[in-house]
């Protein structure tokens, strides 16, 4: 995901960023990508990504896939069960939070045809229950409703299938009415996290003492220059006075500029 993430930049900046061809990549290859980013399939399908990281917009005829935004389905069902005292929502909420929004004056609007004809399909088939006096799992029939896997994924849920469906058997995951419990590598992510801020905050402390231990020899420093300096101008020097010579005294002959002048003798 990483690779894909960094590659998929790194084309952004090439097509849009990049004022003339990298020097690094070959001219074919530029020609090719500059080519394939104005064909219409590749157009529609950016701004179709486009919206699903705006959560979506009506303004515009290309349909978006969901309304959920820059979060993933799996962190939607996360905050839902934040809110429910830890208490996943099941599939349809989860279906209905990431692919229905509410419009003024249109009630509730489904990000594309297909999210509809899911949604109306499960109300069929739900109501069909209730005819019959039966109570059915709503995952089950969400499952039952989108018809299962899909190459490896459910169909409207992203990647928060696995928080209700194992991955082997297909169904019999977390239930809607069961507490939200965080798969393993969930907790080992957590426990990563939790042993990372611990070591930041050892390593500002160290970084903190050492500081201050550097910045009071500083100052200590400072102060015995200081007191070292003002001795040269107070009268508590005791080292030795400096000797004046003779000829400096202007009282001397030779030195000073009133001294007498003795004429040579011949």
């Amino acid at each position: 995901m990483k690779a894909r993430t960094r590659l998929r930049d790194l084309r952004y900046w090439v097509l849009n960023k990049a004022k003339e061809r990298p020097k690094w990549l070959g001219k074919t290859i530029y020609e090719t990508m500059k080519k394939k980013s104005q064909e219409p399939a590749f157009l529609e399908k950016s701004e179709k990504a486009k919206k699903n990281r705006r959560g979506g917009s009506l303004s515009n005829p290309v349909e978006p896939s969901h309304f959920q935004g820059s979060i993933s389905a799996a962190q939607h069902a996360k905050k839902m069960a934040k809110s429910r005292g830890g208490v996943l929502p099941n599939t349809p909420e989860l279906f209905l939070k990431t692919h229905f929004k509410t419009v003024a004056g249109k009630g509730e609007i489904a990000a594309n045809k297909r999210a509809k004809q899911i949604s109306e399909t499960y109300n069929k088939k739900l109501d069909d229950c209730s005819t019959q006096g039966s109570q059915p799992n709503p995952d089950l029939l969400y499952w039952e409703t989108v018809g299962g896997r899909n190459r490896g994924k459910v169909q409207g849920l992203g990647q928060g299938d696995h928080l209700y469906y194992n991955s082997s058997s297909g169904r019999g995951g977390v239930g809607s009415s069961q507490p939200y419990e965080p798969s393993i590598f969930s907790q080992l992510e957590a426990q990563v996290e939790a042993k990372v801020a611990a070591r930041m905050v050892e390593v500002e402390a160290k970084v903190a003492a050492r500081l201050e231990e550097s910045n009071r020899a500083l100052v200590q420093e400072m102060m015995r220059n200081m007191t070292n300096f003002g001795h040269l101008f107070s009268g508590c020097n005791t080292g030795p006075s400096p000797q004046r010579r003779p000829e400096d005294d202007p009282g001397f002959g030779g030195g000073g500029t009133n001294a007498t002048q003795t004429p040579a003798t011949v």
